[in-house]
């Protein structure tokens, strides 16, 4: 008969609490064309944002917005690994593909294609979850150490938070994606020089592929509606972007506030 100790021990294994990692709140892309809603719910009760696509046009048109990409390789319109290299080859975004069967040369092709995990059709959902952080976690590790500095960053009226990766303007917090972040973060420290396209590339998605502007257009255009104006970030014709001044903001310099000092 187990002694009261042995029960006592046992009660505390079952019920240790295991550290859980910091919630950081990301963009999820969901291409899946027959998506199971609740499975979605996990994911926003968690903070995330999901949007949700039925075909593999639609992802590439929505991929270069998003933070994490969860990719059904059964599309119903192009096949899933070459929307899988597609991604891969113009962004550096983790990808989890979702199989339907177990077998292992499907999931050896979605990694030879690009993809950073890849998980059964079946599993549960809190295991994608687990997934998810995984790999964006290690993409954060593999980031630039320029954009993980722990400070803030102002620029005018705008202020970014590297601890959160959001922005401020005129004392209104919004939420960016791990992109935009480190988009915005680079044309800051390039001010008052103008950034060119291959060196948004290569600083911000770590390649030197520059066979499509829309990547860097489209997270311009992303940053410009979430900043509340156009002025922020101005069109440098034959070059690139770079960081400018609204009419309403007085010009001021950049600084960088070390956030240890925030709470001294």
């Amino acid at each position: 008969m187990a002694s009261k100790l042995d029960t006592e021990r046992s009660i505390r294994i079952r019920t240790r609490q295991f550290p859980v990692a910091p919630i950081r709140h990301l963009t999820v892309l969901s291409v899946d064309p027959i998506a199971v809603v609740d499975d979605n719910c996990i994911l926003r009760r968690r903070g995330h944002t999901v949007n949700l696509v039925g075909s593999g046009k639609a992802a590439l048109q929505h991929f270069r917005t998003s933070d994490v990409v969860l990719l059904n390789m059964d599309l119903p319109d192009l096949d899933a690994f070459d929307v899988c290299s597609t991604i891969r080859r113009e962004s550096d975004i983790p990808i989890i593909a979702i199989v339907n069967t177990d077998d292992e040369l499907d999931r050896v092709l979605a990694l030879r294609a690009g993809a950073d995990d890849c998980v059964m059709k079946s599993c549960g959902f809190h295991e994608v979850v687990a997934r998810i952080d995984s790999v964006t976690g290690r993409s954060r590790l593999l980031k630039p150490k320029a954009f993980l500095g722990e400070e803030m960053t102002e620029f005018g009226g705008l202020t970014l938070d590297a601890s959160t990766r959001r922005s401020r303007v005129d004392n209104t917090w919004t939420s960016l994606t791990e992109k935009e972040f480190d988009l915005l973060a680079f044309l800051i420290r390039k001010h008052p020089a103008p950034a060119s396209r291959p060196d948004i590339m290569k600083s911000v998605w770590n390649t030197d592929w520059t066979g499509s502007n829309r990547t860097i257009d489209t997270h311009v255009s992303s940053l410009r509606a979430k900043l509340g104006s156009v002025h922020w970030i101005q069109a440098v014709r034959g070059v690139g972007y770079r960081m400018t001044l609204p009419p309403s903001k007085s010009d001021r310099s950049i600084s960088y506030v070390d956030q240890s000092q925030l709470h001294a």
